[in-house]
């Protein structure tokens, strides 16, 4: 396979570097003086060793494993000269030299580095002792050393390791062979690898298969040479739109599940096209497009239905990845679509299925199974009983749709639920009202005493509460001057700040018993501060800083961060707004109201999804 008709790309097994021609290797790579020397320490190597290992063992042989790209220049001696990926090749190299002592008949690639007149001999006759005179052989004989070692250890558990290393390299184990054009300067290809100008990452060799000419006439072989140029250029161009699309967070948020990372953005796409996972093989989509080309190229009755459509095979394959783009694109712009599949995403859903189902479902189809996927999560479970201690992750999960739907919800839609800056925050579950001092820390004793201590004069300050707030301020003098807090001090004040509270409420509530004509029978799932009624979603550090305060500082505050631009998930600010309460009267107290006309709310966002 070619880039630009001349450069060439393709997996190369470590076996065929092995190949011999009249008892010589066919394959001779030269180190040059501007590459660094051999330095893979103990953890690259046994990493790389174990790595092998795994995969050798795996129960998955169908897999291909790859190394990674090594980048050359024929010479006109006929040796490659290596401008990247040398420290892994010549670990290879001395994978390859240990197991000869198992394996006589093994032969081997040559390496010769230009800095060194002897390394050639050298490489080819390492002893078990680390040769000390120059870095580079310091380097490498302590890397046979290493080697040598792990084999022997391996081979008591497995006897045949040396056999399974050969046989895997003659067939499972590649490099990608990057061959680059002869009149290409070497120098100058080494210094844009390693300042990042041509980044060998698994999307960028799939985008150079896309680009190769050769490809594109793959049952077009006497297309026009103007023809392919402009071939190159859409695919060039809309390759480089979707990337821009993909730079985008609030696009790539919207689509990315998990905290997986990747090379490239573009490696996701191709990952949910073709179901290969890139974090475990880097170059796995590389190999699908190489492997597809190489198989279907000579496969006519496909390469005529494609001609009849004008389109070559790799133009077919391209045609896939925009097809794909396009559906999450419908996605994104459509506001259902945004903010349900968004929330399916958001908590773990395969986005591959749900691209399927979109294809073979009708639209009504479509949209019923969402509702059903999204009111299965809590159809058997009674709302109200759902608790902190032992339903946290559906407890994330339920105040997770809440938002969603709270903003879907608004009329203005312009307002769209942002999960860039969700899933770029690290939630916590928030007691609305609680009265816990075992989760405040010493270090924020100050920061609580002081807090509630402006709350008490405000809305407490009265002849029964003056001797706490003298209290507090006595003890705040005295930590100006020491910096020491006394724990029986601070949780003394702690205990009774909060039961000045509870009796307020106490009082609230027993009035609103005997006024109001309720049908809610009072019970424990909202008396109880561990379940959902006492429960909404806070990032971790809004939730450190409120550190149990009473809910008027907890609201005061969390109005503040909103007020600063810091990202409050609408629900949340809804609860200490008291938004579901129909006639707030007490804004400062969480009640026993409170608590039952938001279960009401959350009951009834619930019921949204049930056909």
């Amino acid at each position: 396979m070619e880039i630009d008709n001349q450069n060439k790309l393709f997996p190369l097994t470590v076996g065929s570097l092995l190949k011999q021609n009249n008892n010589e290797p066919i394959y001779n790579f030269y180190i040059p003086s501007y590459q660094r020397g051999y330095r893979w320490n103990i953890d690259q190597i046994e990493d790389l060793l174990q790595d092998l290992y795994d995969f050798i063992f795996s129960p998955n042989a169908e897999y291909k494993y790859c190394l990674q790209p090594i980048v050359v220049k024929k010479m006109k001696d006929g040796r490659f000269e290596v401008l990247d990926g040398q420290q892994r090749l010549t670990t290879i190299y001395i994978i390859i030299n240990c197991l000869k002592k198992y394996l006589p008949e093994l032969k081997s690639f040559s390496l010769t580095y230009d800095t060194r007149e002897h390394s050639e001999s050298f490489l080819k006759n390492i002893q078990s002792k680390i040769d000390d005179s120059n870095p580079d052989y310091f380097y490498i004989s302590q890397a046979y050393i290493i080697i040598d070692k792990w084999i022997k250890e391996k081979k008591e558990q497995h006897a045949s390791i040396a056999s399974k290393f050969e046989i895997a390299f003659d067939d499972k184990i590649e490099f990608i062979w990057y061959e680059i054009i002869e009149e290409t300067d070497a120098i100058e290809v080494f210094t844009r690898i390693n300042i990042g100008k041509i980044p060998l990452t698994n999307s960028e060799l799939v985008k150079s298969v896309f680009l190769s000419k050769n490809n594109l006439k793959i049952g077009f072989e006497k297309r026009d040479e103007s023809v392919l140029f402009q071939i190159q250029n859409r695919i060039a161009n809309e390759w480089d739109i979707l990337e821009r699309k993909l730079r985008d967070d609030k696009f790539w948020l919207f689509i990315k599940k998990g905290n997986e990372e990747y090379d490239t953005r573009v490696d996701y796409i191709l990952e949910l096209l073709f179901n290969i996972k890139t974090s475990k093989n880097h170059y796995a989509t590389f190999r699908h497009f190489y492997e597809t080309i190489r198989l279907n190229k000579d496969n006519s009755k496909l390469i005529e239905e494609l001609r009849k459509e004008n389109l070559s095979l790799i133009e077919s394959e391209w045609q896939k990845i925009r097809d794909l783009v396009d559906i999450l694109e419908e996605w994104y712009e459509s506001h259902y679509y945004y903010h349900f599949i968004g929330y399916l995403i958001g908590i773990g859903e395969n986005l591959k299925d749900w691209i399927e189902y979109y294809k073979t479902l009708d639209r009504e189809e479509f949209n019923t199974k969402i509702k059903n996927k999204i009111f299965s999560l809590f159809q058997y479970i009674e709302i109200k009983k759902i608790t902190y201690d032992n339903d946290k992750e559906l407890v994330k999960k339920l105040l997770f749709l809440l938002n969603v739907d709270s903003t879907f919800s608004i009329p203005d839609k312009s307002y769209r639920f942002p999960f860039d800056e969700y899933k770029k925050t690290t939630w916590s579950i928030e007691h609305i009202y609680a009265q816990n001092s075992e989760n405040i820390l010493e270090k924020d004793y100050t920061t609580w005493l002081t807090d509630n201590l402006i709350s008490l004069k405000e809305h407490y300050n009265s002849i029964e509460t003056k001797p706490l707030i003298l209290k507090i301020e006595e003890i705040l003098k005295k930590y100006q001057s020491d910096s020491k807090f006394s724990d029986f001090d601070f949780l003394d004040i702690f205990e009774n700040v909060h039961k000045l509270y509870s009796n307020k409420v106490d009082d609230i509530e027993k009035n609103w018993n005997s006024e109001t004509n309720h049908e809610y029978e009072i019970d424990e799932y909202v008396t109880d501060l561990n379940y959902i009624s006492n429960l909404t979603l806070l990032d971790k550090d809004s939730n450190a800083s409120l550190s149990n305060s009473l809910f008027d500082v907890k609201r005061k505050k969390i109005l503040l961060r909103d007020k600063e631009g810091s990202y409050i998930p609408i629900e949340t600010k809804r609860v200490f707004l008291k938004y579901h309460t129909k006639v707030p009267k007490h804004i400062i107290y969480w009640t026993i109201e409170d608590k039952i006309e938001y279960l009401s709310h959350i009951e009834s966002v619930i019921n949204k999804f049930k056909n």
